[in-house]
């Protein structure tokens, strides 16, 4: 299954129902595609068998990051995190402080 694809905005994401928390059931008719290597910048960077980004596919920037970004995920006490230099931080277990 991990060669086919289709692709949702997030409003039209977010009319589906949430059963339970890892599924979405939805109503939409999304186009579902077969999934071509280095053609679709999305499907391609989040594919298993991609190890470098494709830059011919993939409209590139820079920027210049100034300040640590935390990211919170879908489930509880999950995150991504970028920083521009070394980052010291605190993981606390269970209850214990």
């Amino acid at each position: 299954m991990r060669h086919k694809y289709g692709k949702m905005s997030y409003p039209e994401l977010q009319t589906c129902l949430m059963p339970n928390e890892l599924s979405y059931v939805c109503k939409e008719n999304i186009r579902i595609v077969t999934y071509v290597p280095n053609y679709d910048c999305e499907s391609t960077l989040i594919h298993p068998s991609t190890i470098f980004i494709p830059h011919k596919v993939c409209d590139q920037r820079m920027l210049t990051l100034e300040q640590t970004y935390w990211i919170p995920l879908h489930f509880s006490n999950e995150w991504l995190f970028t920083a521009p230099a070394r980052e010291l931080f605190t993981v606390l277990c269970g209850t214990e402080k």
